[in-house]
């Protein structure tokens, strides 16, 4: 493909489009949607402790995300894309009602943001990098002290 071309124009937005959907199924822990638009082997490059790689891993993870912060709300702020690569800078806010990470629920509300990287390929998520900070988001629920 010729960059440029009105055909990488077409695929961009068709993957941006793609990628907006799978956000939305993952603020919804729609796991079907989630299933549907992963690859089977996705590559998770920055995983949770103890995530486990694959489709069913990425679901799983989810699915505890959702159990951890079961008031969660999920925004999608902005999105860029370029061929086959698609960045989200998102925000999220929801209050610790679960265990996460080992760490029992702290009812304390946490806010982050961050930033997600998808490589897309044959319509499906086949990569992720996530980027936000860990320690605010520890410190938000109590599991690290402030500085």
């Amino acid at each position: 493909m010729i960059p440029g071309t009105h055909e990488e124009a077409a695929m961009t937005e068709d993957n941006k489009a793609m990628i907006l959907r799978f956000e939305e199924a993952f603020a919804a822990n729609d796991q079907q949607t989630l299933r549907d638009l992963l690859a089977e082997d996705v590559v998770d490059h920055t995983p949770a402790p103890g995530a486990a790689q694959g489709r069913e891993g990425f679901v799983q993870f989810v699915d505890t995300l959702h159990r951890a912060f079961q008031d969660m709300n999920q925004n999608v702020d902005d999105v860029i894309a370029e061929g086959d690569a698609v960045l989200t800078r998102w925000s999220v806010t929801g209050r610790h009602s679960g265990d996460f990470l080992g760490l029992r629920a702290s009812n304390k509300t946490v806010s982050i943001s961050g930033l997600t990287l998808y490589k897309v390929r044959g319509g499906r998520v086949a990569e992720t990098w996530n980027h936000f900070d860990t320690l605010d988001m520890m410190q938000q629920i109590g599991a690290v002290p402030e500085l």
